[in-house]
């Protein structure tokens, strides 16, 4: 089922959320929303639909019956700060209940006045307990400006005790009622102490300490009425349910009391408590509400279970009717004290599933005593809830009608047709229509373009789910009518398809068939390409279908895959990956070309596909709880930039290529260190630590299609800029590949004097990983010397472009061939990280990371890797599966061993390498290297030293695998370990 919220994020970014209803009554919103008048109009709507009930007082009862109009006015407000619908809505039902059995609410006020405590009794209570509680007030606030919380918050505490305690006591004349009252408001003060202490603005304490003494006010005096007039179960029980929305009434006249006395402590504490015996005295009378409600005519609960369900209507919103109660206890409980919603029924403007479970909740309770018959109010309900009566039945009339009559209608008439219908019209609808899909594929059938213009437009306001089910039922018919039109109105009828996917399970379903699109489509791009590449369309059209469609499908595979994964962690780093292609996605759809509206809706469905993938991940984070440590460690491809808190560190080494290129004579830079040393990781996440006004460009010359010609290696390095450029905000020229191919250098530096008014103050940093691929490309004879010609030339004559060599040699080691052209050169080696960069890549890999390490293992890790960032990943990586295999979130020395098992394992192919390709250039060279390495391993005398031993030594020290210090040892201690568990004795090398 869709979530249709989605379809109004997409300006998320772009714009503020507007002020909510709830905001502006606890008087939260903005300035600039005028907030008074609002809350003054609502109070007047309030009033207005109290009429009836005052009508009804009037005709039947008796003078002083005027005080169940009151009450039935605060409990509107009350009612208000949780869910204005119902509020609205409370009035009338009082008034069905009046106007059915008023005999039983003026019995509730009889027996209120009847039990009510002496005036003068209850006046030398309140200024008794108003006496204590402003002295107590006054006093800490005092503390409180001297910022001595605990010290004010003890005083505060007993204070309240005692005000509270004295005054309950005054008016009962119970002293275990009043004790029992007044520690339970001052143990409430306590709890709520740690997060008032929070709190830096002395408006929040003032709030909190007026708030606190009217709640203990009035749900104190109010139990203590309802004790004395001594009602049956259910009354006792729906009057304890009422007494959630007194919070919500003392809460709306404590915060408005607090702005109108402009935070005066010493009035507002004696205006609470008033308010809060206001609360006391009229809330028993709205319990005769409830009551009389409860024996009134079936006939009256049936339209008050109608009424009731319409309040609670959702508008735009979809159904969920499975969810948990524990849930919505969670989430109401989840807002805070700050906000004052400590209520259940906050829920009811939250979430229409559970505005819903809550009023057949309320029905069904005020139904019980009826029985089976108990099942047609909260029938009634349903039909309010759904819009049954009378709009959804008038609606399906009007559609049916129209569809007879649409081949008769001009093409003005049917546009106003399908406004009239939702979400135009009636949004509260929620089910679909029945006749609105046929209406749908008739208009499009004879205006084709002006329904297109409403569909497209009523997809964009976020319809309710009935809407996408009657899109759903009429997409088929529409796009075979489509499939004749010309590329632009096909082109926005698939992006409108696009958008009304609202589901990740919807968004998969482009992987493996979705016919409409498929009739679409089909003849623009071949559906069995998905990769996403610069392909021709069998017409030779250059369209944004054609371009992307393919890529489309294969986020939408990317998804498939990700929800057919078992864990959710592996679905959650999946539905990340198809956001980050997205991501690219929107770069890309900038670049096509198109018209400002046509580029407008394309990103707007690549939003809007994020939201919808994101909801899921959220979705599933809240749903389905994470036994297992989530994984962030990465030991097999480099880092790249969308995984910004795994890499760590590497700073110094930014700070240095700086310095060094800002530095008269400009050298070319040889930024060298032995494999797996986060050399590429490096310059994948360069454009994080340099400054502004330095751009690295990042050229993988692994890729064949840098280095088959020359014409491809000048074209790939103007792509890549392109690319990054775009990324860091920029306007970067296109380039034309066919130009690279008969005069690539030429066409390469008239690009770059195009882009160099654009620069600005700003400098290109071409960075070129694994640079030793030039010189293979050179010796096949795929590029020529003119390639370093042209590389000198750009790094020594062009002011805005610096030249970074990344790869596991220097120049001086590759050659003569090399160091003859790059003189200037100067080498950067790159090795291991520091040791507190280290520490924080195994403490802090991501933000939900939870994994705990016991005392002395993460010690033990940075010892054995000695730092190395591929073998810090990989026991990183080693440590989080053990830990999810055993169902443990912390990590001790025992699991640790096993993790280090699995880490020698898994990393075979590093430790292979280092076994063969860094002890020798020659068979005898790394034989002898093998056999020194196991020496040094198992700690014995190293083998006699002859001129392979010597060449062997040398080219281990070179590599980093051995160090000297008193005596030769192994650098790295998880090498050696390897070498002892994996290789055995030396007896074993060259067998």
């Amino acid at each position: 089922m869709p979530r249709e919220k989605a379809q109004n994020d997409e300006a998320h970014d772009e714009e503020p959320k507007d002020t909510s209803f709830r905001d502006i009554l606890w008087f939260r919103a903005k300035p600039e929303t005028r907030a008074g008048r609002l809350v003054a109009e609502y109070v007047l709507a309030v009033a207005i639909s109290t009429l009836p009930l005052a009508i009804v007082i009037v005709t039947l009862g008796r003078p002083r019956d005027i005080t169940i109009v009151l009450a039935a006015l605060l409990l509107s407000l009350g009612l208000g700060a949780v869910s204005h619908s119902v509020a609205l809505i409370a009035p009338i039902l009082c008034a069905l209940t009046c106007l059915f059995r008023l005999s039983i609410v003026q019995g509730s006020l009889d027996t209120l006045i009847r039990s009510f405590p002496p005036y003068r009794r209850l006046g030398l209570a309140l200024c008794i307990a108003v006496a204590i509680l402003n002295l107590t007030a006054v006093t800490v606030a005092k503390i409180w400006r001297h910022r001595w919380l605990k010290c004010g918050w003890v005083l505060l505490i007993l204070g309240i005790t005692a005000g509270l305690s004295a005054g309950f006591w005054l008016t009962s004349g119970d002293r275990g009622g009043a004790t029992l009252s007044g520690m339970g408001m001052g143990l409430f003060a306590f709890v709520m102490f740690k997060e008032l202490s929070k709190s830096e603005d002395t408006t929040d304490l003032l709030v909190f300490n007026a708030a606190l003494v009217a709640l203990g006010t009035g749900l104190g005096l109010s139990g203590e009425i309802e004790y004395r007039i001594g009602s049956d179960i259910i009354e006792i029980s729906i009057f304890f349910v009422m007494l959630t929305s007194s919070m919500g009434a003392i809460g709306f006249l404590v915060k408005g009391l607090v702005r109108a006395l402009k935070g005066n402590l010493p009035l507002t504490v004696p205006g609470s408590a008033l308010a809060g015996v206001a609360c006391g005295i009229l809330y028993p009378v709205a319990t005769g509400f409830v009551a009389g409600l409860v024996h009134a005519p079936l006939s009256c609960l049936t339209i008050a279970g109608l009424l009731f369900g319409h309040s609670l209507a959702p508008t735009r919103a979809g159904v969920r009717i499975f969810v948990e109660l524990w849930d919505i206890i969670k989430t109401a409980w989840s807002d805070g004290w700050m906000e004052l919603r400590l209520v259940p029924m906050a829920i009811l403007d939250f979430e229409p599933t559970r505005s819903l479970v809550v009023g057949m909740s309320w029905v069904a309770v005020l139904s019980f005593p009826r029985g089976v018959w108990a099942l047609l109010p909260v029938s009634a309900m349903l039909v309010g809830y759904f819009r049954l009566l009378p709009e959804y039945l008038f609606l399906v009339m009007k559609a049916l009608w129209r569809v007879r009559r649409a081949q008769r209608t001009s093409r003005d008439e049917l546009s106003r047709y399908l406004s009239d219908l939702p979400p135009y019209e009636h949004e509260l609808i929620v089910i679909p229509i029945v006749g609105h899909a046929r209406l749908l594929v008739a208009s499009f059938r004879i205006a084709p373009q002006a329904t297109l213009e409403t569909v497209s437009k009523a997809v964009q306001m976020g319809p309710s789910w009935g809407y996408w089910r009657t899109l759903e039922s009429a997409w088929d018919e529409i796009a075979a009518i489509a499939a004749e039109f010309d590329g632009a109105e096909r082109s926005r009828l698939v992006r409108t398809r696009l958008l009304a996917f609202c589901e990740p399970e919807r968004i998969a379903e482009i992987a493996t068939h979705d016919l409409s699109l498929a009739t679409l489509t089909n003849h623009l791009y071949n559906p069995s390409e998905a990769s996403g590449d610069d392909t021709e369309s069998p017409e030779g059209e250059r369209g944004d279908l054609a371009e992307l469609m393919p890529a489309l499908k294969g986020v939408a595979q990317g998804v498939a895959d990700a929800l057919a994964q078992d864990l959710p962690i592996q679905r959650e780093r999946g539905l990340e990956r198809c956001i980050n292609v997205l991501d690219r996605l929107q770069g890309r759809t900038q670049q096509l070309g198109l018209g400002d509206r046509a580029a407008a809706e394309w990103l707007r469905v690549l939003k809007h596909w994020q939201v919808v993938l994101r909801e899921r991940i959220e979705t599933d984070a809240s749903v389905i709880p994470h036994k297992e440590v989530i994984q962030p460690f990465q030991s097999g491809n480099p880092l790249r930039a969308d995984r910004p808190y795994l890499f760590k560190g590497r700073k110094r080494l930014a700070q240095d290529i700086v310095r060094t290129i800002r530095t008269g004579g400009r050298p070319t830079l040889v930024l060298h260190g032995p494999r797996r040393c986060g050399k590429s990781s490096f310059l994948l996440n360069l454009s994080r630590l340099l400054p502004d006004d330095v751009l690295p460009i990042y050229v993988d010359l692994q890729s064949q299609a840098m280095t088959s010609s020359e014409g491809d290696f000048c074209y790939g390095l103007v792509r890549a800029a392109i690319r990054d450029l775009r990324s860091r905000g920029l306007d970067p020229p296109m380039a034309d590949r066919s130009t690279f191919k008969s005069a690539p250098y030429p066409a390469l530096e008239d690009w770059l004097d195009e882009l160099r008014p654009r620069l600005g103050e700003r400098r290109l940093l071409l960075c070129l990983d694994e640079f030793e691929k030039l010189g293979d490309a050179m010796e096949r004879g795929r590029v020529t010397t003119s390639l370093f010609d042209e590389l000198r030339h750009l790094a020594q004559h062009r002011d805005e472009f610096d030249l970074i060599f990344c790869g596991a040699q220097t120049l001086e080691e590759l050659g003569p061939g090399w160091t003859s052209y790059f003189i200037n050169a100067r080498p950067i080696e790159i090795l291991y990280l520091e040791p507190d960069e280290a520490r924080e890549l195994l403490l802090d890999p991501d933000p939900a990371f939870n994994l705990k390490y016991d005392e002395g293992v993460v010690r033990r890790v940075l010892e054995m890797t000695a730092c190395q960032p591929y073998l810090l990943q990989l026991i990183g990586e080693a440590m989080v599966k053990t830990a999810n295999r055993h169902g443990m979130r912390h990590i001790d020395e025992a699991y640790l061993e096993e993790a280090l098992g699995e880490a020698l394992a898994a990393g075979a192919i590093y430790f292979a390498n280092l076994w063969e390709e860094t002890t020798g250039a020659t068979p005898s060279e790394v034989a002898a290297g093998q056999r020194l390495l196991l020496a040094l391993a198992h700690e014995r005398p190293l083998p006699a030293m002859d001129a392979a031993a010597s060449a062997a030594l040398r080219r281990l020290k070179r590599y980093h695998v051995v160090t000297t210090g008193d005596k030769y040892r192994i650098e790295i201690p998880l090498v050696a370990r390897w070498l002892r568990d994996w290789k055995g004795d030396e007896a074993r090398v060259g067998t």
